[in-house]
């Protein structure tokens, strides 16, 4: 197993299939009083398993324009086959690292890859100075909030309204992750 810099070029095309199943997401509850709102995020138990199944592009030409001298991508080859992907770059309106996609192969999940693209990220970080690595995912997705609790990041903030109007009520929240980069 090893992190190699996969070219850009070679990537651009390419798609990254993702899909999980929780048992368990965080339900916001979401309120307006007269001095101000109110955001919780519960843990709560799923009525059925949920299951998520997309694709994302592994490159679009957004991160790249607002990528402060364009994204990196890096990949995990193990027995010459690539089964984990990320890709990053730092926000051109900050010091702040983003991880923009990042998967590892079902098959290989659990067995160390994704902490080590994590590391990647926060190494590259630290060339660039950055104080902190953000990222984006779901109130759905329990699984990846836990790994990402397990690798330092804290949340930092959501929208509420990203994908769809009734993101609150389909229990599928943008939230914002970060870990701060100590000097």
């Amino acid at each position: 197993m090893k992190m190699i810099e996969l070219k850009k070029e070679d990537y651009k095309n390419v798609k990254l299939h993702y899909r999980y199943f929780c048992d368990k997401y965080y339900k916001v509850i979401y309120s307006q009083t007269k001095d101000g709102w109110n955001i919780r995020f519960k843990l709560t138990q799923a009525e059925k398993k949920i299951i998520k199944n997309y694709e994302e592009p592994l490159l679009e030409d957004w991160m790249e324009e607002e990528s402060e001298g364009g994204c990196q991508i890096f990949g995990i080859e193990d027995n010459g086959n690539i089964v984990g992907w990320l890709t990053i770059g730092k926000e051109s309106w900050s010091d702040r690292l983003r991880i923009y996609e990042l998967l590892v192969l079902e098959d290989y999940r659990n067995k160390g890859y994704g902490k080590l693209l994590v590391q990647k990220t926060k190494e590259v970080a630290k060339e660039k100075r950055c104080y902190c690595v953000i990222l984006e995912t779901q109130t759905n997705n329990y699984n990846a909030i836990g790994f990402y609790k397990n690798c330092g990041f804290k949340l930092f903030g959501c929208d509420l309204n990203c994908y769809q109007y009734n993101d609150i009520e389909l229990n599928e929240v943008r939230i914002d992750m970060v870990c701060y980069l100590k000097n």
